[in-house]
């Protein structure tokens, strides 16, 4: 298929098609790309790591994002909130963070968001491009939220980090490498209580 024709706009030697942080063509909305051409997708290439969409392990994950996202587009599929015990909403984020294979396969480019509405608490809202939370597009929401991901800086060390927009404004608070990789320690639950205490969840 002749992609040009079509409207939408490559690049590199590849020729990959340019695309939103959902997959979209951007040059020609209503055209969405799953598999591995979902690279085109760049993310924020932090520390300027690539994606792992060109690989099975990462671009089905993608694709899994990217049907849940056209469903909920054309309202076939009501958006999946899933209250979290404010209580035990620690012991989970930890959990997220130490098992999650959407984040550990697809580092820095998903991540799990839970909005914070301190009027109905805290909610799982699934896993979003990474992107398109920071930026606050697709089906992101743009109220307070965090959302959670695991990191590598090209050094070796691979550590989670929790981004929380509170009142518009983005902070970013990396953890520390665990060289086991053990991130629902008593030490991880103790960082994640200083990160959701200002949402008043902790």
């Amino acid at each position: 298929m002749d992609l040009a024709a079509l409207g939408v706009a490559t690049f590199g030697q590849s020729r990959l098609s340019a695309q939103t942080p959902y997959w979209e063509s951007a040059s020609a909305p209503g055209i969405h790309f799953a598999g591995t051409i979902s690279q085109g997708a760049a993310g924020l290439r932090k520390h300027g790591l690539p994606s792992n969409s060109g690989a099975v392990h990462g671009a089905r994950y993608n694709a899994r994002l990217l049907a849940g996202h056209l469903a909920r587009r054309w309202g076939s599929r009501p958006p999946q909130r899933r209250p979290m015990a404010g209580a035990a909403l620690v012991g989970e984020l930890a959990g997220i963070l130490a098992s999650a294979p959407e984040l550990w396969h697809q580092r820095a480019y998903l991540a799990r968001v839970v909005s914070m509405d301190a009027a109905v608490g805290p909610h799982d809202e699934g896993i979003v491009p990474l992107a398109a939370f920071v930026d606050g597009v697709g089906d992101d929401e743009t109220g307070d939220a965090l959302a959670l991901t695991i990191e590598a800086d090209g050094s070796g060390a691979t550590y989670p980090v929790v981004y929380a927009r509170r009142g518009g404004q983005l902070a970013e608070h990396a953890f520390e490498p665990d060289i086991l990789l053990r991130y629902d320690s008593e030490a991880v639950r103790a960082r994640l209580v200083e990160v959701v205490r200002p949402f008043g969840s902790a």
